[in-house]
């Protein structure tokens, strides 16, 4: 097992694994990303705990780079509609299951969450009304909290601007 700091050669490891030296870390580094992108996306089918790592490093809600966004949300959208049965498309129990996973901690919703809903409809092409009608429930959380719109877009900008002047 590794220690904090030591590099690992993240090709064809399991996932679970490389999302706990990621959560070990404290952070998700571009490095943690490529290598969950690499165990990912290897056509290989995905088991239900693999996904439930990448569902708890979501929650974990640690620092992140900004390639994460996009892989988790394209990570959890194919996994929900091209690897669930039925494939192609997403039901009402898996419509569920998604919900009951991003509802796990819903004082720390964001844009995040937001993204793998969006992505997740766009890719299955339709979605159930229940989940229509939480992306509209968690579109209003944020907005209302100030984490999506303008001004979470300045405030992103800014915090990314002391992170590289410091």
């Amino acid at each position: 097992i590794s220690k904090p700091g030591e590099r690992v050669n993240m090709r064809r490891m399991n996932i679970g694994y490389l999302a706990h030296l990621a959560r070990e870390k404290g952070k998700i580094e571009r490095e943690d990303v490529v290598g969950l992108h690499e165990n990912f996306f290897n056509g290989e089918e995905l088991w239900p705990p693999a996904a439930r790592a990448l569902f708890d490093l979501l929650q974990a809600r640690l620092p992140a780079c900004a390639e994460w966004n996009d892989f988790i949300a394209d990570a959890i959208s194919h996994y929900m509609v091209d690897q669930l049965e039925p494939r192609g498309r997403l039901d009402d129990k898996n419509a569920r299951f998604l919900e009951a996973m991003l509802s796990r901690d819903t004082v720390n919703w964001s844009a995040v969450d937001l993204s793998i809903l969006v992505a997740t409809m766009n890719r299955a092409g339709a979605a159930p009304p229940r989940l229509q009608a939480f992306a509209l429930q968690l579109s209003r959380a944020l907005l209302a909290a100030g984490r999506i719109g303008a001004e979470a877009q300045r405030a992103e900008e800014q915090k990314e601007e002391l992170a590289q002047a410091a």
